[in-house]
């Protein structure tokens, strides 16, 4: 019975942590590929892509419409497309995948895509270095525009359509427009590169930093979305550390000899 109990209870946290658990970054490099994303583009609105999963998601990232209802999630190569659905854009059964949302017959306004990252590096982080790559898997009439934003906060639930977000010109891709068409989104062709420098943020130890993608579609928009982000503080908390470190064992060397010289 108690290892019943242990085997029930082990399987509730490890449900628990794929449900709940939050991006955390105690330095070096952040990546993520989306490449956990359903992969079957074959059948139509059949991809349940979850909020901050590590299956059928990705985690620490959110989006405002589809999340978690398969009626609303789809895996798609571009051929196809349909209206307010979370997308896994890619080849079929390509695990090389992107994450994004789409509807065809467009917006009422802005919806979102989003990562929740905690800072647990033990300092305060003023500069990252932020990139990832837009791509396009669809093509229409109509200009499909992405805007980045963000926003710090010490609440760690989901604060992906909450106000106090300031905008970053950086982040800011619009789509190619023409005949409705597919588009291969893993072409040099049909990708923007994105990279910047983020500074000036106070993003304090154990406070929550969100990265936003407002999306914005009229009918007939083309179809862009998220792959390959990657963050980095600067400098890293580690080499802030090393320095530190150095420094104090530089001083307490001129210390130690200063103290023998006047005596």
């Amino acid at each position: 019975m108690k290892k019943l109990i242990f085997l029930v209870l082990a399987a509730l946290s490890i449900s628990s942590a794929e449900v709940f658990a939050q991006v955390i970054y105690s330095g070096g490099t952040y990546t993520e590929t989306f490449d956990t994303l359903p992969v079957n583009t074959s059948s139509i609105n059949n991809a349940a892509i979850y909020n901050n999963v590590s299956t059928n998601g990705a985690l620490g990232w959110y989006s405002s419409i589809g999340a978690g209802d398969s009626a609303t999630g789809r895996a798609s190569s571009g051929s196809e497309a349909a209206s307010g659905k979370l997308y896994s854009w890619g080849s079929q059964n390509n695990t090389d995948r992107a994450y994004g949302i789409h509807s065809t017959s467009g917006f009422s306004t802005a919806e979102y895509i989003g990562l929740q990252i905690q800072n647990t590096t033990g300092q305060t982080v003023s500069t990252l270095e932020v990139s990832y790559v837009v791509e396009q898997w669809r093509r229409n009439t109509n200009a499909a525009t992405m805007t980045l934003e963000y926003l710090i906060t010490d609440s760690s639930g989901n604060m992906l359509s909450s106000t106090g977000y300031i905008t970053l010109s950086q982040g800011g891709v619009t789509s190619s427009t023409g005949s409705a068409a597919g588009l291969n989104g893993n072409l040099s062709e049909n990708q923007t590169a994105i990279s910047f420098i983020l500074s000036g943020i106070n993003w304090n130890e154990g406070d929550y930093l969100w990265l936003r993608w407002a999306v914005s579609e009229s009918a007939s928009s083309s179809a862009i979305a998220l792959d390959n982000f990657n963050l980095t503080a600067v400098p890293e908390p580690s080499s802030i550390a090393l320095a530190a470190f150095a420094f104090a064992v530089i001083t307490t060397g001129w210390l130690r000899r200063n103290v023998r010289r006047t005596n």
